[in-house]
């Protein structure tokens, strides 16, 4: 299918629960995605006995975006819902290192291909708990790939008119006269955000467990995904700090068993945001 045919399809939707429906259907077609993060969860996601990715129950108040927790879905739902976000598209976005990533040397974007990411899909799903991985199964009840749709709905603690439409990928629908009630309905439940935040482009892995258990859970990061991983260093880093990150990352990516030298220019790649940002630093005293 080809994007115009994708955004015609949404475009057509006339229901919160259609459009949610149709995105879905869509999976994991974009050919990029990554992750803004630090060397710090990046050591940690790959040096484990075994190496895993961490997802966030929902509600549990770990995220920025404190609204979604309570707007969009039921609480018994999100109580039992983990998701794990990343960015769609292969350029860099200034206003994501800016809002992920400390402006030094420990800043790095991760690019997984179309084909890591659906490797997630099959992944065995584990129990974490005190920044701990746990040998402890979880009972899942669906794995989905899905991009995120976000939302202009109105409702009582809406502080102004709202359009009630949705967005997605560049494209509004028509209004949605129901939104403000469909809003609470189960199907929301980790698929959709205020359109404010429309800039992250987002697209989740979102797990939904048979029970709660706890605020976190782990993904164990099947090879195909590790193989697919690409680096993007820090806007902030020096040459020097550069070279001790490329050696740092390719450490680890040994240990995760894939076979990857310090020089490797197709694993290891500069910002295009060199010397760009480096206000943001300075204004944060850094």
């Amino acid at each position: 299918m080809k994007h115009e045919e994708r955004i015609a399809d949404f475009k057509a939707a006339s229901t919160l629960a259609k459009a949610i429906q149709v995105v879905k259907g869509f999976g994991a077609y974009h050919q990029t995605y990554c992750i803004y993060t630090t060397l710090d969860i990046v050591e940690k996601t790959l040096c484990a006995i075994t190496p895993r990715l961490w997802l966030t129950r929902i509600d549990s108040g770990l995220f920025d975006d404190g609204i979604e927790a309570v707007k969009y879905g039921t609480k018994e739902e999100r109580e039992r819902t983990y998701i794990r976000s990343f960015m769609y598209g292969a350029q860099e976005s200034a206003g994501m290192w800016g809002l992920y990533s400390p402006p030094t040397y420990k800043a790095v974007r991760i690019e997984i291909s179309k084909a890591g990411i659906e490797s997630l899909k099959a992944a065995k799903v584990f129990k974490a708990k005190g920044g701990k991985n746990l040998s402890a199964k979880c009972a899942v009840r669906s794995t989905t790939l899905s991009d995120l749709i976000y939302a202009a709905v109105e409702d009582e603690d809406s502080p102004k008119r709202r359009s009630q439409n949705l967005f997605w990928s560049g494209a509004f629908t028509g209004i949605i006269k129901n939104l403000s009630t469909s809003k609470d309905w189960k199907s929301a439940t980790g698929f959709v955000k205020d359109v404010e935040w429309r800039f992250e482009n987002e697209f989740r892995l979102v797990v939904k467990t048979k029970k709660k258990v706890g605020d976190h859970i782990a993904v164990e990061l099947p090879q195909e995904f590790i193989n697919s991983m690409r680096f993007t260093l820090s806007p902030w880093a020096n040459a020097d700090e550069k070279r001790f990150v490329r050696g740092l990352l390719s450490t680890w990516l040994r240990k995760s068993g894939r076979d990857v030298e310090s020089d490797d220019k197709k694993v290891f790649k500069d910002s295009v945001l060199c010397k760009g940002l480096q206000q943001w630093a300075n204004k944060r005293g850094l």
